[in-house]
């Protein structure tokens, strides 16, 4: 037994949160007029560019998104006094580069207006405290309403992690920790919709 490949499929039981910031747009080379109040700018989810959208509309994350929830999921299945987490982050890799979903960014000023959480995508306005300053603030995120999905293809070493363990990450992984942000409140949780193995797809095909 050697390497295996597996595709995933997944489908979100809770609210998806996009909030990963674009160094080009966070820190960008010129100053930007900022909007709103110390705490409240309604335009910083736009101006730092916290999603990502293909040119045909359709929101993405990053690959790593996946290996990352796979590992979190890794960290309920003891090894000895270890977890296996280390062990998927050092022999699983995600074939893909973008993990792309089943929903399109309606646009910056039709989002402005879509709070409302039954909507496919919409932006989420709530409080929260900055860690630095301990102050309270206004963040806003585009989020996706449950029933998201996402799919991928991964690689890795059978012979320190073997499909059912495998199995077992991925449905932890939804059930426990989640993807994307929010997951401290619960965001990002997901249902495994299925799990194949490249031979057992081909055996299926033949």
């Amino acid at each position: 037994m050697g390497m295996l490949t597996g595709t995933v499929e997944i489908r979100g039981t809770r609210p998806f949160f996009f909030h990963a910031a674009d160094p080009e747009f966070t820190m960008p080379l010129e100053k930007q007029e900022r909007a709103g109040v110390a705490g409240n700018n309604p335009d910083e989810w736009w101006q730092k560019r916290t999603f990502k959208v293909l040119p045909d509309g359709r929101l993405w994350v990053p690959a790593d998104y996946a290996l990352s929830t796979t590992a979190a999921g890794a960290a309920f299945t003891k090894k000895g006094k270890i977890s296996y987490r280390d062990d998927v982050r050092g022999c699983v890799q995600i074939i893909e580069d973008k993990l792309i979903f089943d929903r399109l960014f309606p646009g910056k000023d039709e989002l402005t207006k879509i709070t409302d959480p039954a909507e496919p995508v919409y932006l989420d306005v709530r409080m929260a405290v900055n860690p630095s300053t301990k102050k309270k603030m206004v963040v806003r995120r585009v989020a996706l309403a449950p029933g998201w999905t996402l799919a991928w293809s991964l690689e890795w070493e059978a012979t320190v992690i073997d499909r059912h363990l495998m199995k077992t990450f991925l449905a932890d992984a939804g059930r426990f920790s989640g993807i994307g942000n929010g997951r401290k409140i619960g965001m990002g949780r997901f249902e495994v919709v299925s799990f194949e193995i490249k031979e057992e797809i081909e055996k299926k095909a033949a």
